[in-house]
This record gives C-alpha cells, structure tokens and sequence, in this order.
C-alpha cells in the first residue's frame, strides 16, 4: 500500500484529460506541483510543458542534458531546486476526468532526450508502458480513436 502512496504523489506523475472542442480535442494537464492544469490542443505542446516541469524538479534525473541552439550561458545551469510543496494532492490529481479520455502518466526515467514509462487509460483501466514520448502520444491517440469507433 506504501509504494501505491508514494507512486500517486511522486513529482513523475501526470493526469492528461481529454475533452472535445467541436470536432477537435483539447488536453488538460495535471501535475501535483501545479495548481492549476496546462491547457491546449496540441498533445506534444503539452509533452515538453512536462518535460520542462521534470527538468526543474530534476525528477526524473535527465540522463542527457538538453541541446539548444542558444547559447549556454544563458541557460541556467546553476539551478536552485525549488521547494517541493504538492499544492495538489494525489486524489485530486488521479481523480480528473475528461469527456473523451483520462490517462495517468508515469514518467520513470528519461533517458535518450526521452520518456520511458507507464500510462494508465482510466476509462478502461489498460495499462501500457511506452519507451519514448512519441510512443506515449500514439498510445493515447489509439486510444482516442478505439473509444471513437
């Protein structure tokens, strides 16, 4: 029971909502260190919002530093984590739900500039690991399509 506590409030935890605009989806992202969800139409938008929020709690460790092509000392490389307080608790992160789909993402690792891990369709209750982010936009575009048909 622990280790489903610790898995559900982990800072690598996301809850992806996905609604319907018309004949478009829209996504809402949810994050325990957010309190309030990332919104928009473009699922990857919202993968590197992520990737941005993981890289500011450096959890999950970035196995790779991230390339650019502005210059480095711009960057900023002496970063001072910030506090970890979870303005949202695991409840009300794994229990949104969106009208088209609801997906609980678990990010394990991120290496090779990527995501590897775990995403639960909540509607169905599937389970699914993905090795990329890439794949984890598929998986959850199939799933999209397979509760359309």
């Amino acid at each position: 029971m622990t280790e489903n506590l610790i898995l559900r409030a982990s800072p690598n935890l996301l809850c992806i909502c996905v609604d319907a605009d018309g004949s478009d989806y829209f996504y809402r992202m949810y994050h325990c260190l957010t309190e309030t969800p990332i919104v928009s139409h473009e699922l990857g938008y919202l993968i590197l919002e992520a990737d941005n929020v993981f890289g500011r709690v450096r959890c999950p460790q970035a196995a790779v530093a991230d390339r650019s092509f502005r210059d480095r000392s711009t960057r900023a490389e002496n970063f001072v984590p910030e506090e970890r307080n979870l303005p949202m608790c695991e409840h009300d992160l794994t229990n949104r739900r969106g009208e088209k789909g609801t997906f609980v993402v678990h990010v394990q690792y991120r290496q090779n500039a990527t995501w590897q891990g775990t995403v639960v369709w909540a509607d169905k209750n599937k389970s699914q690991q993905f090795r990329s982010a890439l794949e984890l936009m598929k998986l959850i575009d199939s799933a999209l399509d397979e509760s359309e048909a």
